[in-house]
């Protein structure tokens, strides 16, 4: 199917479906052959984003992530008199499963 009648029906412009189309396809090709990494390549690549993080190295950072990289968190807040006055990033399980947010 062209990218030109793709594109409507994920509201993007065909190069812009394009592009989805080619980082879809570079996923499914890494979820079909994982490598597992090295633990200690494992620490050396979160300590080189660490270091990067903390030294203000937004470059460096930038180039530690994948293009599709995913970033999770769940932050609770706490409102008073129309101020923020508590934030919360919670990860225990369990104690995510008892939020319920408005839809």
């Amino acid at each position: 199917m062209p990218f030109s009648e793709i594109a409507p029906i994920v509201d993007r412009d065909a190069a812009a479906a394009r592009q989805l189309a080619s980082r879809a396809r570079r996923r499914v090709r890494r979820a079909g052959d994982p490598r597992p990494t090295a633990i200690s390549r494992q620490c050396e690549v979160v300590e080189a984003f660490l270091a990067a993080s903390r030294q203000g190295d937004f470059r460096r950072l930038i180039a530690s992530l994948d293009p599709a990289v995913v970033f999770r968190a769940i932050v609770a807040f706490t409102i008073v008199d129309g101020l923020i006055t508590r934030m919360d990033l919670v990860v225990d399980p369990e104690r995510l499963k008892e939020i319920r947010l408005p839809r």
